[in-house]
């Protein structure tokens, strides 16, 4: 028989241990993080010794600081730790806004429901930051003085990626405008640009262009009376450029080429230059100049002018027309389809200082290889495979 002392203090001790899971440990506050993204909801807690998969202890930092609330623990994109996206209208970081004008934002978004513009979204970014273009943005003419990404190619929005849904366009109803750049290294993806010209300066050192559609039309089919910049001129360092195609009909006047390469090395694959107007263009289509080496596979370039008289060849290469440092000039096509119209002077033609247009006619057409070179004050050579 069990003294009765015995007893009571038996069924205390059961009792205890069964109402209190923490037996003889401290509880402490715990705090839900229903969307298990490791930030939690100050507003809801409970006192506990064990945490559960939905209620936690408040997280620190890795210097012992209490870390701020989740303002959203319905959505795990959206907690003090992720890089706030501006001009989306929606408060990612719970900071409590989305972004103050021109802070350096790492992410911004135009286009679609943005509070942003194209050139508030470009100035709202930090150097090397990225642009997301959801559906179209207005584009006037501007400078752009930093480092930038500017991907088109729907992959924030869930769109699957080449689709090329989302582009940029000239602002004006009547003139084209330009994008000049000046930052050391800039990026586009998946763009369809509408009556814009990109210029990149010397200042860059690298350009790549990826996936994308660069027109002389307007985007709503009004056509420019006038285009007086290439559509793409680059004199960066080095520049990518890949699945491209420049399209340039229907304007009433192309006085520049299509492409200027100036002191540049560019690498290309799959680029599509097409050309119908009805005047014939005063420049050649390419020029490669200035000592440039311009290095492409899968390229092609077709012409069809309406005009009766003799155009520009469709490619110009030249060596530096000064001394020092770009002196020689190489053109090299892989797998080439070149188709002149009627009044093509020329398909291909080379200058150098000492000699003037040495041109290749027999260039035209379909070829494995065409490699050329051009020397300051030297040979003037092309093998044509």
């Amino acid at each position: 028989m069990i003294p009765s002392q015995l007893l009571l203090l038996h069924l205390w001790s059961f009792g205890t241990s069964c109402a209190d899971p923490c037996h003889f440990s401290k509880s402490e506050p715990l705090y839900r993080d229903y969307d298990g993204d490791g930030y939690v909801n100050f507003s809801d807690s409970l006192n506990s010794c064990e945490a559960t998969t939905e209620y936690i202890q408040a997280p620190n930092d890795e210097f012992g600081n209490l870390l701020a609330g989740d303002c959203d623990d319905q959505d795990p994109d959206v907690n003090p730790g992720v890089v706030e996206i501006c001009g989306d209208d929606w408060d990612q970081d719970c900071d409590g806004y989305d972004v103050v004008q021109y802070e350096d934002c790492q992410i911004a978004y135009t286009g679609c429901d943005s509070t942003l513009n194209f050139e508030e979204a470009v100035d709202s970014l930090e150097e090397g930051g990225t642009l997301y273009v959801c559906s179209s943005a207005a584009v006037g003419n501007s400078s752009i003085r930093k480092s930038i990404n500017i991907y088109a190619d729907g992959a924030m929005y869930d769109e699957d990626e080449g689709e090329n849904n989302y582009f940029l366009y000239s602002n004006s109803d009547s003139d084209p405008v330009n994008l000049d750049f000046t930052g050391s290294s800039v990026e586009i993806i998946g763009a369809d640009i509408y009556g814009v010209s990109l210029n990149f300066s010397s200042s860059v050192d690298f350009v790549k262009i990826q996936d994308a559609l660069i027109s002389t039309q307007s985007y709503n089919d009004i056509e420019f009376e006038k285009f007086d910049s290439p559509l793409l001129s680059l004199s960066s360092s080095e520049a990518q450029l890949d699945d491209i195609y420049f399209k340039y009909v229907d304007i009433g006047a192309f006085n520049n080429s299509v492409v200027k390469v100036d002191q540049t090395t560019v690498n290309a694959n799959d680029l599509l230059i097409y050309g119908h107007t009805p005047n014939s263009p005063a420049e050649p289509i390419l020029q490669v100049v200035g000592g440039a080496n311009f290095t492409a596979n899968n390229f092609e370039i077709t012409s069809s002018f309406e005009a009766d008289t003799e155009q520009a060849p469709l490619i110009y290469l030249q060596g530096s027309t000064s001394e020092p440092e770009y002196t020689t000039a190489t053109l090299s096509l892989q797998n080439s389809d070149m188709v002149s119209s009627d009044y093509n002077s020329d398909v291909l033609c080379l200058w150098n200082y000492d000699e003037r247009d040495v041109c290749y006619p027999e260039a035209e057409g379909l070829h494995e290889s065409i490699i050329c070179t051009v020397e300051h004050q030297g040979d003037v050579n092309c093998e044509i495979d």
